[in-house]
């Protein structure tokens, strides 16, 4: 076996989307100051298990809307970016819990927006006008064709 001078020093591959240093510098000096307290009052975490932390479950919740295709899809992600690791039945339920906090949460953050774009600095746009189409249904029903009752 040859010998070698050097020690060769191998760095291993992180896997995930980001790292937790990201996060942490990035987006949670961001987020709201009272965030832990509320998350605990609107029980969005009530049993420090996996997920101890208001803004892990964010970043969970976050993945989900934007990477996970599946609630099993977010618990593998989850392991992988070394968030948690709960089972994809786990995951629905936190999201579930987490409603109440979330709405909470979206109103502090518009509160504390402020105005950074150019074209509303000018005055281009008076107000924002935020809609929830979750709870929308279709008009088409399944019986409709493309040239049906609607005359489309």
């Amino acid at each position: 076996m040859p010998y070698q001078k050097h020690d060769t020093i191998v760095k291993e591959k992180v896997q995930g989307i980001g790292s937790q240093d990201d996060w942490t510098k990035e987006v949670v000096p961001r987020l709201p100051i009272q965030m832990e307290e509320q998350a605990r009052k609107f029980k969005a975490i009530e049993r420090e298990r996996e997920i101890s932390r208001a803004s892990d479950l964010l970043r969970g919740l976050l993945a989900y809307v934007y990477v996970a295709h599946s609630f099993a899809h977010l618990g593998m992600l989850s392991v992988l970016i070394g968030l948690a690791d709960i089972s994809a039945n786990a995951w629905r339920k936190r999201l579930q819990k987490a409603s109440h906090w979330l709405d909470w949460l979206l109103q502090e953050l518009l509160a504390m927006a402020e105005v950074t774009s150019p074209w509303l600095a000018r005055g281009g746009l008076k107000r924002i006008l935020l809609i929830d189409g979750t709870r929308l249904q279709d008009v088409w029903s399944p019986r409709d064709s493309l040239a049906g009752a609607h005359g489309f």
